[in-house]
């Protein structure tokens, strides 16, 4: 057995496959990848082998680890700023959503415009809208973390897709894009 190797075989009789370091190249050790066969000659057992330097590969895999260890505290910073940030805007936008409600319901006088009950029944839509985008934020945040687990359920799809085709319709119609509800 070779020391620091990683051994795989197909079929144990027929071939084997060593990735090792133990090999001297020009007085220096270098990783290589062993392959061996063996044949059937007739009456006769042959066997053959390969040997692969492989030190440009282990460079290659020693670079990709050193960029994923360099880029790990980076993600890790992102997704705690998108955390405090999603939070930090929870708060005033729960309230913006809160007083919208309040004057939808006419809780201190009735709204004399019908512009004004449409503009607010805008203003609950997109407060609702945005604090959904904020906690897919956040759900994402968890999900990068670990802390997010899924479960199976029911979801309503003409509801989901009829709220998604409301919410682009305009920026479709500045783009000359004519979206169509495909039958839900």
């Amino acid at each position: 057995m070779i020391s620091g190797a990683h051994y795989s075989a197909a079929s144990p009789a027929t071939s084997l496959a060593v990735t090792s370091t133990p090999w001297l190249k020009a007085r220096r050790v270098f990783p290589v990848h062993i392959a061996l066969g063996q044949m059937d000659v007739g009456v006769q057992l042959m066997y053959s082998g390969i040997l692969l330097d492989v030190t440009e590969l282990k460079g290659h895999e020693s670079a990709l680890v050193d960029a994923r260890d360099a880029a790990n505290p980076a993600n890790r910073a992102k997704t705690e700023f998108l955390a405090n940030m999603s939070h930090e805007l929870r708060t005033p936008l729960n309230a913006i959503i809160g007083y919208a409600e309040i004057i939808n319901m006419e809780t201190f006088g009735p709204l004399e415009s019908p512009e004004y009950r449409e503009y607010i029944g805008d203003i609950r839509s997109s407060g609702h809208h945005l604090l959904e985008v904020i906690n897919d934020i956040l759900d994402m945040s968890k999900i990068e973390t670990g802390e997010m687990s899924l479960s199976d359920g029911d979801m309503d799809m003409p509801k989901i897709v009829a709220s998604s085709l409301r919410l682009m319709d305009e920026r479709a119609a500045k783009g000359t894009v004519r979206l169509v509800n495909g039958g839900f």
